[in-house]
């Protein structure tokens, strides 16, 4: 706000009339005070005060003034308190990012994290982009692959997650099932857009099958999901995922390069915040944030006979 300074120096002196205890009251030299109330006048043309020997009267332009002036110490105020409060316990609202493919895992995390944080509003969003945290699009983004620091970011091991290839028994009655990758030339598939998250599954699949093979394409994993459930051709589900769904085969036994790991990304202006340092308490205490900087497997690898 231009000429705050001034204003609040002499909004000071209107309420405690004199120079000396406005100067006491904001810990500043008297002849500072003083100089503020002259630029102040002498920037918006107009006497603020009437000065006498008790001390400073304000004017009807200076009435004005600091009526609003009081009005803008009192919101300053009721937010520096808001930000003290909220430096020192979990509230306010916290903005977190992920892809959809996590969020039935995070689902209990954030039912948790609310349970002992119940002051804390949580606005979840399940998008594919990469969320710019120094510009305060979230606080917590939840973002997959190979390490890659970011400027002014603190990157954590959060979860690796253990895919495999799957077909729906109504796939297999009609097509049958591949017993090596040198089969897949005689099978449809389902896969994500190529590109639109890197993942090494898929980037492992577009090597090994040939594109008219792939029949059903999305960058959505619930389409991937429902097409692989639906017998439309075999595709890659979590491990753990896998397991609540029934007529499911397991084409292929785990392969290591399947695996993607997923990191909890904060800007680092924001890590220390209490909602946030709650947050990965939340995680540590089910398992999902290690303290060794290590990825936490929550879906271990099982493969069929």
């Amino acid at each position: 706000m231009e000429h705050w300074t001034e204003i609040r120096s002499a909004y000071y002196v209107a309420r405690l009339s004199t120079i000396s205890a406005a100067a006491k009251k904001l810990k500043l030299h008297r002849a500072t005070v003083m100089r503020h109330v002259d630029l102040l006048e002498e920037q918006l043309g107009v006497k603020l005060f009437q000065r006498h020997q008790a001390g400073y009267t304000p004017t009807e332009y200076g009435k004005e003034l600091f009526k609003a002036a009081g009005k803008a110490e009192a919101s300053f105020l009721k937010v520096q308190s808001k930000m003290a409060v909220q430096a020192e316990t979990a509230s306010g609202k916290l903005v977190v990012t992920s892809t959809a493919m996590l969020l039935s895992t995070f689902a209990p995390v954030i039912k948790q994290y609310q349970i002992e944080n119940p002051d804390v509003r949580v606005e979840y969003n399940v998008s594919q982009n990469v969320v710019r945290l120094e510009v305060g699009e979230a606080h917590v983004a939840i973002r997959t692959g190979a390490y890659q620091q970011m400027e002014d970011t603190v990157m954590l091991p959060l979860v690796s997650v253990r895919s495999a290839l799957y077909a729906h028994e109504s796939y297999v009655e009609r097509y049958g099932k591949p017993g090596s990758v040198s089969d897949f030339k005689d099978h449809r598939f389902v896969s994500r857009v190529v590109g639109s998250e890197g993942l090494p599954l898929f980037r492992w699949l577009h090597e090994h099958v040939d594109p008219e093979n792939v029949v059903f394409m999305s960058d959505d994993s619930d389409a991937t999901t429902y097409a692989v459930l639906e017998g439309i051709g075999i595709g890659f589900l979590p491990i753990e995922k896998a397991k609540a769904w029934t007529g499911l085969i397991e084409v292929l036994p785990h392969n290591p390069d399947w695996n993607v790991d997923f990191w909890l990304v904060t800007h680092v202006d924001n890590h220390q915040m209490q909602k946030i340092q709650a947050l990965l308490a939340t995680f540590r205490s089910m398992g999902l944030l290690t303290r060794d900087e290590g990825f936490s497997d929550i879906l271990p690898a099982k493969t069929t006979t």
